[in-house]
């Protein structure tokens, strides 16, 4: 019987495999970043660095898929990253997911509230959090009591730091034009964790030029577009589907 160095039947030996073509696929996409900025140099076009940005978001994508622990699933226990917990108050009810696919981990109300029509009041979760560093926890609203309730948060998306160490709650107000109340025990929010990237800022005395320049608020129109796509076979980036857009002089509704 032949000798190979690896099968291609056991999970261990697929993800293997599965690693090394996603790091074929990034070497192929940054050779070809690296010669499109040899051909085009200096005289770069908008068209050229969004091509460039394009490719950046696809090596990113790829690096997000490999799988730190090869044959380990993503939502096993090993990859989740560790958040320490502290319960303030001994009838508090912990975030919890509603099932493994869930984003968001559910927290509950620890009050009965009335809101009235604009009204905003700070609902405190009784639990405190420490994250992991390179982590953020991002406080949602639920879009079931937006919808029916008109319930949001005032600020958007509330954000918690990983170097925070108070009690976590939900700056909630109430959008719609009837008094709502707000029960003890019931879901309110929503918590995300998301990996964060700190920028570099550098200060420059010009900004590279734009077709769209400072425009903005509006400035692009409300023509409507309809998308035209077609798909180009690429010899590096094979699937690569472009899309043109054709402007509608007559918009929607006539």
């Amino acid at each position: 019987m032949a000798s190979y160095d690896f099968c291609y039947g056991c999970p261990k030996c697929q993800e293997e495999n599965r690693q090394e073509g996603i790091s074929s696929k990034i070497d192929k996409i940054q050779t070809t970043i690296k010669l499109l900025e040899q051909f085009v140099g200096t005289s770069r076009s908008g068209c050229i660095d969004l091509t460039i940005a394009l490719l950046l978001r696809e090596i990113d994508a790829l690096h997000a898929t490999r799988c730190p622990s090869p044959g380990v699933p993503m939502q096993s226990p090993q990859h989740r990253p560790p958040v320490k917990i502290k319960k303030l108050a001994p009838d508090v009810v912990l975030p919890e997911y509603a099932n493994e696919f869930a984003s968001g981990a559910d927290a509950f109300a620890r009050e009965t509230k009335m809101l009235v029509p604009g009204e905003r009041h700070l609902f405190k979760f009784g639990f405190a959090v420490q994250l992991p560093p390179g982590w953020e926890m991002q406080c949602r609203a639920k879009s079931g009591r937006a919808l029916k309730e008109g319930l949001a948060l005032v600020n958007g998306i509330g954000t918690i730091d990983t170097d925070y160490r108070g009690e976590m709650g939900a700056i909630v107000i109430n959008f719609s034009d009837r008094a709502v109340v707000v029960e003890k025990g019931t879901k309110l929010a929503q918590l995300v964790i998301v990996p964060v990237i700190q920028a570099k800022f550098e200060v420059v005395e010009e900004l590279d030029a734009t077709e769209r320049g400072e425009g903005g608020f509006g400035s692009t129109g409300l023509e409507q577009f309809v998308f035209v796509t077609q798909t180009v076979e690429l010899p590096i980036l094979p699937g690569f589907v472009p899309v043109s857009f054709e402007v509608v002089k007559e918009p929607a509704g006539g």
